[in-house]
């Protein structure tokens, strides 16, 4: 094959994988092995890592490592054809999934992947986890490549005993983003807690222990994630529910009168504001 057909060859397999493509995937195609290291040494490809090479004309993708590793996780299936649930794929995680998901600043030497089956890999920067995922557990970053969510990346990297300055900052971010339902977060941090040494408060305690190792509050919404955690225990949550109840009671006449209440609260808080009346 020309160089040229090879280069158009490869170049339409690279355009739907971040301008990537492996050694088997060109080889199906009609581009052997020989014309592969003549695009290379032409400048036209190059070699990212054992088996993926990078189209130049297409750029640099973001997070070229762990796109990388994906695609060598099954080198023989285009991206769009791969089902990441499928017992021979797997789901960037753990670390790899805080530098996906922005969170934190925890090293990450290694790219990390779960994979539904023991497997093993000669690539020395790449890790391999054995462990089932749900569908519900696997998200996708904003160009398509498959990670863990936020809450199953806290639970491995818990399980994982992580030490507790990084994932503070991991669930410091996580919270002040809203990443997370913090009731669920405290039912996992609850099953960590002796692990870390926490003997009480249980959830709420190693949050509380974690957040302070990583010299962080999760301030957000002009609480802490701590205080935000404590207030959301089912007496708040009935008191939330009874005030909805006496506002949805109120006719807009009077919903009105509460709403220029507030406002003038807010413009001039140091003035007597004008009190709701209610007819009975």
């Amino acid at each position: 094959m020309e160089r040229v057909e090879a280069l158009q060859v490869v170049g339409d397999i690279a355009a739907d994988q971040w301008g990537l493509f492996t050694t088997r995937q060109a080889d199906a195609a009609g581009v052997n092995r020989t014309t592969l290291t003549r695009l290379v040494s032409a400048g036209l490809v190059d070699h990212v890592t054992r088996g993926v090479h990078l189209v130049v004309a297409a750029g640099t993708p973001n997070h070229l490592e762990e796109k990388s590793a994906w695609l060598h996780l099954a080198p023989s299936r285009r991206a769009w054809e791969r089902d990441a649930a499928d017992q021979d794929d797997g789901v960037l995680s753990h670390r790899t999934a805080c530098v996906l998901h922005g969170l934190g600043d925890i090293p990450a030497p290694q790219v990390e992947l779960t994979v539904p089956r023991r497997r093993t890999t000669r690539i020395s920067g790449i890790r391999l986890h054995r462990g089932d995922l749900s569908r519900d557990e696997i998200t996708t970053t904003n160009d398509g490549l498959p990670v863990t969510t936020v809450e199953r990346t806290i639970r491995d990297l818990l399980a994982g005993q992580v030490d507790g300055g990084h994932l503070g900052g991991v669930l410091n971010d996580a919270l002040r983003r809203q990443l997370v339902d913090v009731q669920r977060l405290l039912v996992i941090l609850a099953d960590y807690a002796p692990a870390y040494g926490v003997a009480e408060n249980g959830g709420l305690g190693l949050l509380r222990h974690l957040l302070h190792q990583a010299g962080a509050d999760a301030a957000f919404d002009g609480r802490s994630a701590v205080t935000m955690a404590a207030e959301s225990s089912p007496e708040a949550t009935a008191t939330v529910h009874a005030i909805a109840a006496q506002l949805a009671g109120l006719d807009m006449p009077q919903l009105k009168k509460l709403q220029a209440a507030v406002n003038a609260a807010i413009d001039e808080p140091g003035k007597n504001n004008p009190r709701l009346e209610t007819e009975q």
